[in-house]
Parts: structure tokens; C-alpha cells; sequence
């Protein structure tokens, strides 16, 4: 799919480049000397291998797709955060032509560095109606000529800085000066793979290996109709046993034509109706088929699934990503691609950011009088991680003030940009206190608070109206609001309700997590049976059953009130964890058994 274009890459250039990502400028090359191509003989076979054979184009390309989800800017060297400076974010900002087109670049990059493990990334000047252009092609596109370059067999770089040339390879641990990659190692599987492919489709192909050959005594005659005493003569006499060597050729090209007609036309009669042969009973028994299949044939299925696993183990990913995760729960999954994010993708994302900085960021803010060394090219991977959803834990840590509001926003996938503005939280406070009824001091000291001094006064229409109109509603103290006393309730006694409902619930919890356990296979396991809730998948239908006997125990507990109330509030506590997922919080439950037993001493009373 082609890729939507955006603004035309930068006329300007990179700059003189000489580092790890080694730049050429063909202008200044010794015109005495040529150079052949640089790419090497197996990297053109592993290049043979990705056109073939699609599972190793698919491994390939899923590195490429999963760089690209990186995203390139301009650091300061000091801090590694994002650098403030508009020039050196311009300047960054313009490699390969714009933050648009750089999630391709790296795309590229990835198939380059899995592959040949070598490339050049090309800058082109702008000529007559042709804007400045990027591309990357494999070493085995670029031929050095005297002043000369020949890139994909076009001559370029007549003029100075005409064209301009990056080379970023991945070295050789023992070889620096040449390039490897995680195909080199994997060519002899991959071969075997490629000569297990083509011998399956030489055994579709073969009409040896696929029908075999089928033996049939010249005594052996169709029953066919004779349209001449010719033809019935020697039909005869076949059918007798004296047959000729015409009779049997005649007899071979009958059976021919009517096994291709039925191949060749499916509507004919002869597709469905079957070939009647007539001879003498004793000649029939030696009707034979012998097929030239082998033992070899049947391993051919084992042997290729056994080359795809060798070659997962081999390439720089996780095998699961050729192999396949249908076994794997989302936890596993997750766990996956970070680790082809941290032992894969970023390795790979240095080198590459290394390259690009001394090749082009550089020479580029030299250029415009800045300090090379105050500045580099960094990726972020971020967005290449997808991690479990946390937005529910994101919440509740929030509501207990240990969590910002920008994490919050990140956890739920929104930007901080999308946090709500001052207007936009006035506007919710309001509505909040339209909604309540709190003493108007409490209203005031709460907006103070907030920063919100300045409220639209109360028009006096509204203030005059019959339903608040009198010397009652003028006064706002709340020194005549009713109060109800609420009954005493004996400390001990509650706090003691408090601890045996800590102790219950955590008991009813850890049943439900060992049934969830037992029942479900993808349970994480390094997550306590207490909190197992949270992290399985279940239904409100299955919340009877994983509280079946949970408040057994309450009876054997002396309570201030009778057990039956005692597990209803319990029961209503536990069933709420359950239903949102929420995490068990000892104070809160405290407050809510103390409010449940006021409520209960206040009922009892009335």
C-alpha cells in the first residue's frame, strides 16, 4: 500500500559525513580508483530467500514493522530529554524528509539491518522539476566509479554534494570492517527450507511421483460399441487373446482419451461414469499401479515445520512470532514483545540513531554554527509497547493521591494535552454543587480553595423569588440547620466488628482466587490468591459460585449484631471487589462495617 505523501523532503543537505554510518561523497573520491559494489555473495542469496520463501519475508517484515513504531528527536547530549533548541529540533526534525516519512525510513532500516545487515541511505539534491529526495538501497546497489557514483546502474554525483551517501551496517564481532546480520547464520536453514519447498512442488508437478504407472496385460480390451466389421474383427480377436501391437496401441489411446476428457471437461459423462475394461478373469489379476512415491515423502511436512522453528530460533525475535502464540495468554503475549523490544528492536534502533547523528546531525549544526557534541539523534520506543491495560489500577491509585493526573491520562491512552483546562474544570464544579446541597460556607471556602474567587453573583430576580424570599433565607450561617444526633456506638465493639470483617473477607477472596485458579488455565501464578480476581476473566454470573460458602465462618464470630446482617454486609462489600475488579482496601472496608453498625444502632433505636 503506497504511503500517503506529505510535504516534499528537504533541499538542504546533510552535510560532510564521516562516521560508524559512514558517509561518500563521490566528489571527492580518488578518480584514479574504482570500486566494485560493496555488497558481498551472501547477502545477495539472503536477498534470493526473501523474494522465495514467505515465512522468512514475514519474520523479516515484522521487524520493520515493529521499528517503525519508534519515534525519532533531537536530544541534549548533558540530559538525553528533548532538546529546546529550534534549530537543532529543525534540523532533526528534516532527516528523510520529515517526521512523516521517518517511521518508513526506520521500517527499511529494520529489513536492511535483518537481511544484508548493511545499507546506504541516499540524499539526492533538488534538479530542475525534481525535489531533494531519501531513499535506502542494499550495498549491492552502490558502485563507486572515479568522481563517480552508480546507484541502482544510474551514474549520480556529477558535482560536489549532488549526492550524498550514509552507510550504516551492523559490524562483525570479529570482522568490523564487514557487515553481518542474523540471516548469515540461518542460510544453511534457509536453504533447507527453500529445497524442502521445491520438492514438494516437484511432487505435484511429476506425473511420476503423482500417479505413478498403471500395468495392464494387451489382452485387455474396451467393451465398446464396433461402428465397423473392421473394428469388430479385431476387437474379437483381442478379446480371444491374440492381440496385435496395433490392437494394444489402439487399445492405450482409448484409455487415454477417456481419462483426459474427464479431466478436461467436468460436465462430460466420461468425468463420472466409469471406465469399463473387458478380458478373461484370469488376466485381471494383473491390473497393477506402482507409484513412485518414497518413505521421504511423508517426513517432508515434519521436516519443513521442524526448518520454521529452527529458523525463529535463529533470526534476532522471539521464535514465538514464527511459531505462532495460540497457546499463550495475553500476559505471555505481552511479555513477547517487550522482550523483542529490549533484546531486539532497540539494539538495533542504537546503531541506527548512533549512525544518523554523526552522519548527518552533526556535519548539519555544524553547518549553522552550533556544537555537535551538545546534541544527538535519540528513538523512543514507547508507543511499540503494548502493555497490559492498567487503567483501572491508574484510577484507584489516583483517587488515593499517588498517582498524577498525567499518568492517569497516559493509562487510559489519552494525551496530557487532553487534560481538562481551568474553564472546563469550573464548569464541572459548578455542576457538582448544582447538583448538591452543602452549606453555602462550604461551598465558598471549597472554590476559594480551588482558585475560583471570582463566581457570577446571584441575580437578583432569582434572589427575590417567593421560594427563597424571607428573613429565614437571608441568613446563610448553618447555626439553625437541623442536626441529628447520631447514637454512640461502643469503640471496641466496632473496631473488633472492623478486624473479624478484615479477616473474613480476606479469607472469602482467597477462596474465590483458588476456584478461579482451578477452573482457568491462563491464571498469572506469581499473583496472590487474594487478588487473582483482578487479573481473570469471569462474568457477574460466576460471583454465586465463587462466594459459595465464603460466609460460613461469620457464626462462629461473636458480632455486636446478628450474623445474617453481618454477612450482608459482607457480602455486599466482597460482591462489589468482584464486580468492578477493585482492589481490597482494609481502611475502607473499617469505615464501612463502622457506618453499616451506626446505622444499624440508629434503626435499632428508632
Amino acid at each position: 500500500m503506497p504511503r500517503t505523501r506529505g510535504k516534499a523532503p528537504s533541499d538542504k543537505s546533510p552535510g560532510a559525513i564521516a562516521s560508524s554510518g559512514r558517509m561518500v561523497s563521490p566528489a571527492k573520491a580518488d578518480p584514479t580508483k574504482r570500486f566494485k559494489a560493496t555488497g558481498e555473495t551472501w547477502q545477495e542469496l539472503a536477498w534470493t530467500f526473501y523474494d522465495t520463501i514467505g515465512e522468512f519475508r514475514y519474520a523479516v517484515n515484522w521487524v520493520g514493522n515493529i521499528m517503525s513504531k519508534a519515534n525519532l528527536y533531537v536530544a541534549d547530549a548533558a540530559t538525553g530529554l528533548p532538546t529546546t533548541n529550534a534549530k537543532a529540533k529543525e534540523i532533526g526534525d528534516a532527516l528523510y524528509g520529515g517526521p512523516e516519512f521517518q517511521a518508513e525510513m526506520l521500517r527499511l532500516l529494520g529489513i536492511q539491518f535483518t537481511v544484508p545487515g548493511d545499507c546506504w541511505m541516499v540524499w539526492e539534491k533538488a534538479k530542475a522539476a525534481k525535489p531533494a529526495r531519501w531513499y535506502i538501497v542494499p550495498p549491492s546497489s552502490v558502485q563507486f566509479t572515479g568522481a563517480n557514483v552508480i546507484i541502482n546502474g544510474k551514474p549520480k554525483g556529477q558535482e560536489d554534494k549532488d549526492v550524498i551517501l550514509i552507510r550504516l551496517w551492523q559490524p562483525h564481532p570479529a570482522r568490523p570492517n564487514k557487515a553481518d546480520s542474523p540471516t548469515r547464520p540461518v542460510l544453511p536453514i534457509l536453504s533447507e527450507l527453500d529445497g524442502l519447498t521445491r520438492r514438494v512442488a516437484a511432487d505435484i508437478d511429476s506425473r511420476l511421483a503423482g500417479a505413478g504407472v498403471l500395468l495392464l496385460p494387451s489382452e485387455i480390451d474396451f467393451a465398446a460399441a464396433q461402428t465397423n466389421d473392421e473394428t469388430a474383427g479385431a476387437a474379437g480377436t483381442a478379446a480371444s487373446g491374440d492381440t496385435s501391437d496395433d490392437s494394444a496401441d489402439s487399445f492405450l489411446q482409448e484409455l487415454m482419451d477417456q481419462m483426459m476428457t474427464a479431466i478436461g471437461d467436468r460436465e462430460s459423462a466420461s468425468a463420472v461414469v466409469p471406465i469399463v475394461l473387458q478380458a478373461k478373469g484370469e488376466y485381471l489379476q494383473y491390473i497393477k499401479h506402482i507409484t513412485m512415491s518414497t518413505p521421504f515423502d511423508a517426513q517432508t511436512l515434519k521436516l519443513r515445520e521442524e526448518a520454521i522453528r529452527r529458523l525463529g530460533l535463529g533470526l534476532d525475535m522471539p521464535p514465538e512470532i514464527l511459531t505462532g502464540t495460540a497457546d499463550m495468554n495475553h500476559w505471555s503475549s505481552w511479555g513477547v514483545e517487550e522482550a523483542a523490544i529490549k533484546a531486539h528492536a532497540e539494539p538495533k534502533l542504537a546503531i541506527i540513531t548512533e549512525s544518523v547523528t554523526e552522519g548527518y546531525l552533526a556535519p548539519a549544526l555544524a553547518e549553522v554554527g552550533l556544537d555537535p557534541l551538545q546534541f544527538l539523534i535519540k528513538a523512543d520506543t514507547s508507543k511499540m509497547r503494548l502493555r497490559p491495560n492498567r487503567s483501572k489500577e491508574a484510577f484507584e491509585l489516583w483517587q488515593a493521591g499517588l498517582l498524577t493526573t498525567d499518568a492517569l491520562l497516559r493509562e487510559n491512552g489519552f494525551d496530557p494535552e487532553d487534560k481538562a483546562q481551568a474553564g472546563d474544570t469550573k464548569d464541572w464544579l459548578l455542576r457538582k454543587i448544582v447538583g448538591g446541597s452543602p452549606a453555602p460556607q462550604t461551598v465558598n471556602w471549597a472554590i476559594r480553595e480551588l482558585g475560583f474567587p471570582e463566581l457570577p453573583e446571584m441575580p437578583d430576580t432569582i434572589r427575590e423569588t417567593e421560594s427563597i424570599k424571607g428573613p429565614e433565607n437571608t441568613d446563610t450561617s448553618t447555626a439553625e440547620h437541623p442536626v441529628r444526633e447520631l447514637p454512640a456506638v461502643d469503640t471496641g465493639k466496632a473496631e473488633a466488628a472492623a478486624a473479624r470483617a478484615e479477616v473474613i473477607v480476606f479469607r472469602a477472596l482467597e477462596r474465590a482466587g483458588n476456584r478461579l485458579r482451578n477452573k482457568r488455565a491462563n491464571i498469572r501464578q506469581d499473583v496472590p490468591a487474594a487478588s487473582t480476581y483482578q487479573h481473570s476473566d469471569y462474568t457477574s454470573d460466576d460471583i454465586d459460585a465463587l462466594l459459595d460458602g465464603a460466609w460460613d465462618c461469620v457464626v462462629e464470630f461473636n458480632l455486636p449484631v446478628p450474623a445474617a446482617t453481618f454477612t450482608r454486609w459482607l457480602d455486599n462489600y466482597t460482591r462489589t471487589l468482584l464486580e468492578q475488579k477493585r482492589t481490597h482496601n482494609a481502611g475502607v472496608l473499617h469505615d464501612y462495617v463502622v457506618a453499616e453498625l451506626l446505622l444499624h444502632e440508629s434503626q435499632r433505636r428508632d
